[in-house]
C-alpha cells in the first residue's frame, strides 16, 4: 500500500517470530541468535484500512571476538595467570562460549573458562593461544607471548660442620630460589677432599602424546556372532594406527660417587632409585609387552609400570694399581719392580632389580581375534612371591590369576609383577710392560660373570602353557674367561 495525499499511512507494525514487535517504515532490529526468522508487516492508513505482507530474515552466525590478554614475563617454575576475554554478537551465544588454552610448550590444552594458570618448566619464549567457540561452531582465537626467564637460586649447606673419625654422617644442602622455595630436578654435588665427589640428584618428567599402536576398529568381546560382525565398522578388518595417545611419568633419585685416580685407586659408583609408568612403552616394544593393548578403547586400562622400568640399579667400577714399580711407593726398581710392577686389578659390579612382566591367557577367550587377552585376578592373591619362595620352577604366584569368562576381557593389569634381577661381577688383571722407544706391551686376563652366577631370563607368563611360571633359560652365559695381548707402538 502506498501513501497518498488522500489516504496517508498512519502505522507500520513489524511482528517477528521471536515474539518482538517493531514500528515505523524502517525499523532497526537486533537478533539474539542466528537462525531463520519469519515475520509479518501490517500497514494501516488513516481510514483504518490495512494490508499485510509476510517476510523472512536469515541471520548468519558471527564468531566471537577474542582477547588473550597482554604479553607477560614470568620466572620458570612459577605459575602464570591467563585472563582472557571473549564477546559474542549474539547474546544467546555468550553464556555458551567454550574456552581452550594452548600454552605453547607441548603440554595438554586446558579447557575451561577464560581464566587459567599454567607453570612453564623451562625458560624461553612461548606463544599462548586462546581459542573460543560458540555453540554453533563459530570459533576465533588470539595469542599472547609469555617470556619465561631464569630465576636466581641460592645453595646452602645444612649438614654437620664437624664429625668424629670413622663415623658416618649425612651431608645435606638446600637449593632455593629467590622466592624461598626449593628447586627440584637439579643435582647437588659434594666434593669430599681433593679427589672424591658425591653427587645427589632428582629427575622427574611427565610425557604426553607418545606414540603407541592401537586398533580403532577393534571387535567387541562376545560369545555370539562372528568376530567381523562385532567390529564398529564391519566392512573393514583391523585398522592399525600409530597415534600420539600414550602418556608416561618418570621419577628418580640418583647418587653418584667419583674418586679420581689417586694413590693407585679409582672408583666410580652410582645408585638409581626410579619408577617409570605409562600406558604404552613404545611402538617397538621389548620382550614381555605387546604391540597392541588388550582393549584399544580403554588405554587407561593399560596404565602400569613401563616394560623397561628398573626400580633399583647399582653399578660400580673400581680400578686399583699395585703400589710397586717405577713411580710407586714401593720396590721402584730391581727384581721386585720387575715382578710386581705394572699390575692393575679392576672390576665392574652390577646389581639391579628385574623388569616388570604381564600375565597373558595365550588363547582368544575374548573372541575378538586380538590375541592380547589378560586373565582375571584372584582376590587376595599377591602375584609377587616372597624372595625365599621364588625359584626357577615357580618365580611368581601362579595362583594369582585365573582364566576370564569366555567373551570378556580379563581384569588383570599390565606389568603387575617383576622378573628376576641381575647380579654380575666382571673382573680383569692387567700387566703393563714398558719397552724401549716409547713402546709397551699389555697382558690382559679378563673374566665375565666371574662368580659364575646364573642371570636368569624372564619366566613364562602364559596361563595355558605347561611352562607357566617357570624359568627355562639364562639372560647371559655363565662364566667366560679370555686372555689377550696388546702391543702399543
Amino acid at each position: 500500500m502506498r501513501s497518498s495525499s488522500k489516504c496517508p499511512i498512519s502505522s507500520y507494525v513489524w511482528q517477528f517470530s521471536d515474539g518482538t514487535t517493531s514500528y515505523g517504515p524502517s525499523p532497526q532490529k537486533a537478533f539474539n541468535d542466528n537462525g531463520v526468522y519469519d515475520g509479518q508487516l501490517t500497514v494501516t492508513d488513516n481510514t483504518g484500512l490495512s494490508t499485510t505482507q509476510d517476510f523472512t530474515v536469515t541471520v548468519s552466525n558471527v564468531p566471537p571476538s577474542v582477547n588473550a590478554g597482554p604479553d607477560t614475563t614470568s620466572d620458570w617454575g612459577r605459575p602464570v595467570q591467563f585472563n582472557g576475554q571473549a564477546t559474542d554478537p549474539g547474546s544467546a551465544d555468550q553464556p555458551t562460549l567454550q574456552y581452550s588454552w594452548d600454552f605453547g610448550d607441548g603440554s595438554p590444552s586446558a579447557d575451561g573458562g577464560p581464566s587459567v594458570a599454567h607453570t612453564y618448566a623451562m625458560p624461553g619464549d612461548y606463544t599462548a593461544t586462546l581459542m573460543v567457540c560458540d555453540k554453533d561452531g563459530g570459533c576465533n582465537s588470539d595469542t599472547r607471548i609469555v617470556h619465561v626467564t631464569r630465576r636466581d637460586t641460592t645453595l646452602g649447606y645444612t649438614g654437620p660442620l664437624s664429625a668424629s673419625p670413622s663415623k658416618i654422617i649425612t651431608l645435606t644442602a638446600d637449593l632455593v630460589d629467590k622466592y624461598g622455595e626449593p628447586v627440584v630436578g637439579k643435582k647437588v654435588n659434594f666434593v669430599l677432599g681433593a679427589q672424591t665427589a658425591l653427587e645427589i640428584g632428582y629427575l622427574g618428567s611427565h610425557s604426553y602424546r607418545l606414540e603407541r599402536m592401537f586398533d580403532w576398529n577393534e571387535t567387541t568381546p562376545s560369545v555370539t556372532g562372528s568376530v567381523q560382525s562385532r567390529k564398529p565398522y564391519p566392512e573393514y578388518t583391523k585398522v592399525q594406527e600409530i597415534g600420539n595417545v600414550a602418556e608416561a611419568r618418570y621419577n628418580s633419585m640418583a647418587v653418584k660417587l667419583t674418586r679420581r685416580l689417586h694413590q693407585g685407586l679409582s672408583v666410580l659408583g652410582g645408585y638409581t632409585l626410579s619408577k617409570s609408568t605409562d600406558n604404552g612403552s613404545g611402538i617397538r616394544v621389548l620382550n614381555g609387552d605387546t604391540l597392541f593393548p588388550q582393549n584399544s578403547f580403554c588405554l587407561d586400562c593399560e596404565w602400569g609400570p613401563s616394560v623397561f622400568d628398573v626400580r633399583h640399579r647399582f653399578v660400580a667400577s673400581i680400578l686399583y694399581e699395585l703400589p710397586f714399580g717405577g713411580g710407586k711407593p714401593y720396590m721402584q726398581d730391581g727384581v721386585g719392580a720387575a715382578i710386581l710392577g705394572g699390575w692393575q686389578v679392576s672390576t665392574i659390579l652390577t646389581k639391579s632389580s628385574g623388569f616388570p612382566r604381564t600375565a597373558y591367557v595365550g588363547t582368544d577367550r575374548s573372541n575378538t581375534g586380538g590375541g592380547q587377552d589378560r586373565p582375571n585376578v584372584v582376590v587376595g592373591q599377591d602375584p609377587t612371591l616372597p624372595g625365599d619362595q621364588q625359584s626357577i620352577n615357580r618365580w611368581f604366584n601362579t595362583d594369582a590369576y585365573v582364566l576370564q569368562p569366555l567373551g570378556t576381557f580379563g581384569d588383570a593389569g599390565r606389568n603387575t609383577f617383576y622378573g628376576p634381577g641381575i647380579t654380575n661381577v666382571d673382573a680383569s688383571i692387567i700387566r703393563n710392560f714398558r719397552l724401549p722407544a716409547a713402546k709397551s706391551l699389555q697382558f690382559r686376563f679378563e673374566a665375565f660373570n666371574l662368580l659364575n652366577n646364573p642371570i636368569w631370563n624372564d619366566p613364562n607368563t602364559t596361563l595355558t602353557s605347561p611352562l607357566y611360571g617357570t624359568i627355562n633359560s639364562t639372560r647371559r652365559p655363565m662364566r667366560e674367561v679370555q686372555i689377550g695381548l696388546k702391543f702399543v707402538f
